[in-house]
């Protein structure tokens, strides 16, 4: 049997706002009546659309469960808007129509299954919709296919009189609250491209991008309030939700690369400053997500070395959400330098995995996770390639047998 818990916005609509270091907060839905609630800020909406975030679920969440909706129905429960769901197996998006109650021929919608069980690590989900045939689902920026269901042919309907609300829907199965964590909510009245959501995928939002008309980046980190960061409308939270930091893998800037069949080597460069290869084994990854944050971290507990220049993060993409066990293996080259792990944002503690020229070690990681790293040393062109000292390289390897190498 499949699981479900259904991811909920409820959407129902630039000063400075608030940004974190990395991925800052989050906030976390207990779903014991947690949600934020805003009045009737999108009643206007027409398709495409784009919906995206990153998303947590905790494997103890249960069924049923919604995160977003967009102009939703009012008292007399007629489909109208859109609305995203994503549980432990499967994920789907849907629009209704608003010619009738709540039934299958009022709405359509279209859903995706997971090969593998995605709670417990943090996945990035987008639904793009432009109309009852043409929608995509993407998970970690992959297209997933899927089916429909439901006959509604006519265009979406808008609620007018309908509160927006992340967290929560009710319909004819009751009150529904999402369990989970949330980062980086986004809302596009535009259908956007596979490259533009990965583009976005790891990396902070300014808040005034074109066709922009909803983000919630959830920094605030306390208080009984969370900003829509394009209009500055206020929602309210309510119930068992709390503020996290969040382990999100997120950054100032980030560079991305997903294969095709067969390619197992990719050289990342950030502005010739920093080059490493990146090798992968084509039938366990779909690709990678580098990002960099340009400051301090928020936290540096463990760390000896500074972070003037700031420090990366990886996100590996496995196939499908498949998780995998991968490690990273710092090998010297005669000289000193130390480089230093955590396992994302939400690990206050940093590793140091070597400190000599006769030391070697890795760091070993489960999943779909992040890694971050910094290096203390300056880097040094070497015949037009940026290398860690001479002959100094820093491998991941996946067990299956691929690996991401930096030289």
């Amino acid at each position: 049997m499949q699981k479900y818990i259904f991811l909920f916005l409820i959407i129902c609509s630039m000063d400075l706002f608030p940004q974190e270091v990395g991925s800052g907060n989050n906030l976390e839905f207990t779903g014991n009546s947690s949600r934020v609630v805003y009045g009737n800020i999108y009643d206007a909406l027409d398709l495409p659309l784009t919906i995206a975030t990153w998303v947590y679920l905790p494997e103890s969440s249960t069924s049923n469960r919604q995160v977003f909706f967009a102009s939703c129905w009012p008292d007399n429960k007629v489909y109208s808007g859109i609305w995203t769901s994503i549980g432990h197996n499967a994920f789907g998006v849907s629009y209704g129509d608003g010619n009738g109650s709540l039934r299958p021929e009022y709405r359509r919608t279209k859903v995706a299954d997971f090969s593998d069980d995605i709670s417990g690590k943090w996945v990035h989900v987008a639904f793009v919709v432009l109309g009852p045939l043409d929608m995509k689902l993407y998970l970690n920026g992959v297209e997933m296919g899927g089916g429909y269901s439901g006959s509604g042919d006519a265009e979406m309907y808008n609620a007018f009189d309908g509160k927006a609300q992340i967290g929560f829907i009710s319909n004819n199965n009751g009150n529904n609250f999402f369990h989970g964590e949330l980062d980086e909510l986004q809302f596009w009245n535009y259908d956007l491209s596979e490259e533009e959501i990965r583009t976005n995928m790891c990396k902070k939002l300014d808040g005034d991008e074109p066709s922009l008309i909803g983000y919630w980046n959830f920094d605030e980190g306390s208080g009984a309030n969370t900003e829509e960061l394009v209009s500055g409308n206020m929602g309210t939270i309510e119930g068992a939700a709390n503020w996290q930091t969040s382990g999100a893998p997120i950054g100032d800037e980030s560079y991305f690369k997903y294969f095709l069949p067969g390619k197992k080597k990719d050289l990342y460069e950030n502005n010739a400053e920093d080059s490493f290869w990146i090798s992968v084994e084509s039938d366990v990854w779909e690709g990678y997500q580098v990002y960099k944050v340009n400051e301090e971290p928020n936290s540096t507990q463990g760390s000896s070395v500074n972070f003037d220049n700031g420090y990366y993060g990886i996100f590996p993409v496995f196939k499908n959400g498949v998780e995998n066990t991968y490690k990273v293996d710092v090998l010297k080259g005669g000289c000193d330098n130390e480089v230093e792990f955590r396992n994302g944002n939400d690990d206050q503690v940093w590793e140091q995995t070597i400190q000599d020229s006769d030391s070697s070690t890795f760091y070993e990681s489960t999943g779909i996770t992040e890694l971050n790293f910094e290096i203390s040393n300056n880097l040094e062109p070497i015949n037009n390639t940026y290398t860690i000292c001479s002959n100094e390289s820093i491998d991941i390897d996946v067990e299956s047998g691929c690996a991401l190498s930096y030289l």
